[in-house]
């Protein structure tokens, strides 16, 4: 730990190793892997045991937002990918808790510079709805102003109609973490993949009402079954993303892919129960042989 100020509170504290995406995220990916090892695009000849953690937050403010992350991992996120259930309830937790992934986000690209995207006249109120975030995640301020966050569950596609879509696709949305700040000439959003879910904070959203039963409500609501509607484009987005992810994952060593089937074949019975094997099967389902590799 080290001594600096808390990015959340703003008091002078040792700081933890924080997580920008939630920890039990990549405990999960690990456990329902084929291999009980973790490896990611921005480093895939690189074996990992976690998710990114910065010195960001103090210890009152990590163990708040841990009361959130308890509350969704064990109500929504664990019964949800276990299949025991298609629908959950949730209460005001919720809220709070996808506000706290995308105020993390959102801060750590600030912090980082990794705003340059981002158009100038749009950053001001990117600023301000950190701000706003942060003061109702301390319970300075219950006003959230017009901003919104979204949630979506992902299942795997069994069939498309787009000839385009990448041969990782399921793979993808089935299992990848992923984050960024997404903008265009009229709007910011803040986009954090947890494996097979998505949290959308909306930061400037002129258009909110094409996103069509992903909107969280702010003290209670339900999670399952049911007609999603996004905008036009949003597909060409998550298709994008999975494509970089592929293109990265193509940079790895023979060494590499060597000690992959290595623990591949080890233990060929975790390999073939595993949820990283179901999404490469939904792949070569919908891709046959383009599903792979190309080396």
């Amino acid at each position: 730990m080290t001594s600096g100020i808390c990015r959340l509170c703003g008091k002078s504290a040792e700081l933890q190793e924080s997580h920008i995406i939630p920890g039990f995220v990549f405990r999960w990916l690990k456990e329902s892997s084929a291999t009980g090892y973790l490896r990611f695009s921005q480093q895939p000849n690189r074996r990992v045991q976690d998710g990114l953690k910065i010195s960001m937050l103090c210890a009152d403010c990590e163990r708040c937002f841990n009361e959130f992350e308890t509350e969704f991992a064990n109500t929504v996120f664990h019964p949800l990918t276990a299949g025991d259930t298609d629908t959950v309830s949730y209460d005001s937790w919720m809220f709070r808790f996808c506000v706290s992934v995308s105020w993390r986000v959102l801060a750590f690209y600030l912090d980082q510079g990794h705003n340059d995207h981002v158009p100038d006249y749009l950053m001001p109120k990117v600023r301000e709805v950190e701000a706003l975030w942060r003061e109702f995640l301390v319970g300075n301020n219950e006003n959230i102003g017009n901003t919104e966050q979204h949630f979506l569950p992902l299942g795997v596609i069994e069939s498309l109609t787009r000839l385009d879509a990448p041969p990782n696709i399921n793979r993808y949305i089935s299992r990848a973490v992923d984050m960024d700040i997404v903008s265009s000439t009229n709007s910011v959003f803040v986009y954090s993949k947890l494996g097979p879910f998505m949290i959308l904070g909306f930061v400037e959203m002129p258009n909110s009402c094409q996103w069509v039963g992903t909107k969280l409500e702010l003290d209670r609501g339900v999670i399952g079954p049911r007609k999603y509607v996004l905008p036009a484009g949003f597909d060409d987005f998550i298709f994008d993303k999975a494509r970089k992810t592929a293109k990265a994952q193509e940079t790895m060593s023979d060494r590499q892919k060597e000690s992959i089937d290595r623990a591949f074949r080890k233990d060929i019975d975790r390999s073939a129960r595993s949820e990283s094997f179901r999404a490469m099967s939904h792949d070569v389902k919908l891709f046959g042989n383009k599903a792979f590799d190309k080396k």
